[in-house]
């Protein structure tokens, strides 16, 4: 996988996504376009694997982004540390199979991290080791980008979201790349409560609200 040079347009059409039934089961390849695509007389997409990575420093702080303003879904807004998919017929493999999940196996998930960890804010696979990782759970969710496009958005979201905790005592450097990223903070609790207050004016993503 190698996104150089390549746009976000780009992107959608070249990423093959991993559609899954309602119980995560595998159905095969979709690209990233069609997972974002809502259906003809439906209310969002085809269901996909996501995940969503929440990292911490030594000091308990959240590392949130919010994303950047040419995104083609959610532009803008405030998210956790970082929020995409594994990848079909990736290498090296992204692919989790169904009993290895049910085992709660998720290596390809875990490798699928440290992939977009780099790709959107330059954190080195070495300093975020499969390891360090804990998988807490998955959640189902679906969403439609009317804040974007408004009621009658071609555009959303519809996931099967595993949610990836990881706590660091490393120095972590950040480089964001600002196809994809707009700003970060490092947030400790009232920071974050402050952030999240309606009275800040602020727009989340739906995975993290």
């Amino acid at each position: 996988w190698n996104p150089t040079g390549l746009s976000q347009q780009d992107l959608m059409i070249l990423d093959k996504c991993i559609e899954v039934d309602e119980n995560d089961q595998i159905i095969g390849p979709i690209s990233k376009l069609n997972a974002h695509k809502i259906e003809y007389n439906s209310n969002y997409p085809k269901l996909r694997r996501a995940f969503s990575v929440f990292l911490y420093n030594d000091k308990n702080e959240l590392l949130l982004q919010q994303r950047a303003f040419d995104k083609i879904t959610f532009p803008g807004v405030w998210s956790n540390t970082c929020c995409s998919h594994q990848l079909y017929s990736c290498i090296p493999n992204e692919l989790d199979s169904n009993t290895d999940v049910s085992n709660g196996n998720i290596d390809g998930t875990k490798v699928a991290i440290q992939r977009k960890l780099f790709h959107e804010l330059g954190i080195a696979s070495n300093d975020i080791p499969i390891d360090n990782m804990k998988y807490l759970t998955r959640i189902h969710y679906h969403a439609k980008d009317i804040d974007t496009y408004g009621e009658s958005s071609e555009w959303g979201e519809h996931e099967i979201d595993y949610i990836i905790f990881i706590q660091t005592n490393r120095s972590i450097n950040i480089i964001p790349n600002k196809e994809e990223v707009n700003d970060y903070k490092w947030v400790n609790k009232q920071l974050f409560n402050e952030m999240i207050s309606i009275t800040s004016g602020l727009k989340w993503s739906p995975w993290f609200r």
